[in-house]
């Protein structure tokens, strides 16, 4: 790993929420995890904020492909919490 923080919060001007990429650059992340959590993301907000009309069949296939990364991302988490 770099001497960068692997793992920064920051206010930012972006118009939604993200997962630093610095994760999956420094190897804490598995290749495509992060794209894969904003996806997860763009879920929750579109769920919780009834931006459209759910789609119950694409919510079960998108949560069934997302619990795995959900657990990879914990997973993740807590090995970088580790050290």
């Amino acid at each position: 790993m770099s001497d960068r923080p692997v793992f920064v919060l920051h206010e930012h001007d972006r118009p939604r929420h993200h997962f630093d990429l610095r994760l999956e650059e420094e190897g804490v992340l598995e290749p495509g995890l992060a794209d894969r959590m904003r996806a997860l993301a763009g879920l929750r907000n579109r769920l919780v904020h009834l931006y459209e009309e759910i789609d119950d069949r694409m919510v079960q296939q998108f949560l069934g492909d997302g619990l795995a990364d959900l657990d990879s991302f914990a997973r993740a988490m807590a090995r970088l919490a580790e050290g």
